[in-house]
């Protein structure tokens, strides 16, 4: 599915230039607004994540080829190596923690359970690898959910999706009303995403394919007219100093969200040139994330050397993060993963 690996690779994106923000990057006055409220890209990751998950995995755990055992040690081979080069890196060279406070925290953080404290989001790299935690959880937990899905008709998936986004809807609500910690974080709503994904994937297959439900132009001008509402809208909430809690807001995008997946899933691109470009960038996705502690001080450091402009600034953010996470991918992460699943699931 090259069409979801371009999806993903434009949600990173968006998170990028979301906190390159934060070195004083802009991109105009309508992507500024959008941008501005773009942490609720993370819902699409969740969503994109369960669909993934369940398209490729899905009816086959406890089979003979795939265990859930072996489910489990791909999924954690994917995510920990990279995930715990960050950390070291980050303890040596970022962290304004002391040498008794890293130790302390080191066993929650390796065992992804930092998300389970929502006030250590502001503790050291624990505001950039949040995810981390929650997407385990996800992993851990759909070995159990894939079975029961499978026997759930489409009709009554669907009606499963609607609740699941009344849930989604409700819990920001409470947040606000009583000026508590945001859900942001918290796992059990990344989990809820993340389920509606699953769900997705498995009416996709159980409908073999989105044929008959909406056609590919219909899928367009619906998702473009949406598109320019929720502009509209955001603009609106942001011009009107609204709450800017992301999660009352990620709502709104879930069908955005939705629209999107169906319509990337049915892309299908040929020329292997394109087709190579679409795999690295696929394979450097998840390292865009974590590399981003290391590259807005090396952009803050550059501008203390010279004196650059806005256009420089975000050349800088995107070259500095597409390069680093190559670096940390390819000569890093990647031998680590062939060798563990050649150790660990025979992988040749």
């Amino acid at each position: 599915m090259f069409g979801l690996d371009i999806f993903k690779f434009i949600l990173a994106t968006e998170i990028l230039m979301f906190h390159s923000r934060s070195i004083g990057c802009s991109y105009g006055y309508v992507l500024n607004h959008f941008f501005f409220i773009g942490a609720v890209t993370m819902t699409a990751f969740f969503m994109l994540s369960g669909f993934v998950n369940e398209y490729s995995f899905g009816g086959k755990i406890n089979c003979q080829k795939t265990t859930t055992l072996n489910f489990y040690v791909r999924r954690l081979i994917s995510v920990l190596p990279g995930y715990y080069f960050t950390m070291v890196l980050y303890d040596l060279f970022v962290s304004d923690l002391s040498l008794g406070e890293i130790l302390v925290l080191l066993p929650t953080e390796m065992m992804g359970l930092q998300s389970y404290y929502s006030s250590l989001f502001s503790v050291g790299h624990n505001g950039g690898t949040w995810f981390v935690s929650c997407i385990l959880l996800c992993y851990a937990l759909f070995p159990i959910i894939t079975q029961y899905v499978e026997w759930i008709e489409n009709k009554t998936k669907l009606l499963v999706i609607l609740f699941l986004t009344l849930i989604l809807f409700y819990l920001p609500l409470v947040t606000h009303e009583f000026s508590i910690t945001t859900m942001y974080a918290n796992p059990f709503t990344r989990f809820v995403e993340y389920s509606i994904g699953v769900l997705l994937a498995s009416a996709y297959k159980g409908n073999q394919g989105w044929n008959g439900i909406v056609s590919k132009k219909q899928s367009i001008v619906i998702l473009l007219l949406y598109i320019l509402c929720v502009f509209g809208l955001v603009i609106y909430v942001v011009s009107n100093n609204l709450p800017m809690d992301y999660m009352l807001y990620s709502i709104i995008f879930l069908p955005v969200w939705i629209l999107l997946i169906a319509f990337m899933t049915n892309i299908r691109i040929h020329n292997k040139g394109i087709l190579k470009i679409i795999q690295f960038i696929s394979e450097i996705t998840y390292d865009m994330f974590l590399v981003q502690f290391f590259v807005w001080p090396v952009i803050a450091y550059i501008e203390k050397m010279f004196d650059i402009n806005n256009f420089i600034r975000i050349v800088l953010s995107f070259g500095l993060c597409i390069g680093m996470s190559s670096i940390m991918h390819y000569l890093f992460e990647k031998p680590i993963q062939l060798k563990l699943r050649r150790w660990l699931v025979n992988d040749n």
